[in-house]
């Protein structure tokens, strides 16, 4: 696998459909839990959940990549 495909699976898998997804999901259930108001989404948590994406992206195409033979 090349690294443009790792940037591509980092970004699109890691970031964009976990880290953004989740954070989206967040402050949606934060919103019809507590009123209308966004003062009490903690946006500390919905900055780290794509960061995390980024690292959960990383570890995945890491394991990926170990269960593969060798010669692909």
């Amino acid at each position: 696998m090349t690294k443009s495909s790792l940037a591509y699976f980092v970004l699109v898998r890691g970031f964009l459909q976990f880290g953004i997804l989740a954070s989206v999901i967040y402050v949606l259930l934060n919103v019809l839990m507590d009123g209308p108001s966004l003062s009490t989404v903690r946006w500390g948590i919905v900055i780290a959940f794509p960061v995390f994406g980024l690292l959960w992206g990383l570890l995945m195409w890491w394991l990926e990549q170990r269960k593969r033979p060798k010669d692909e």
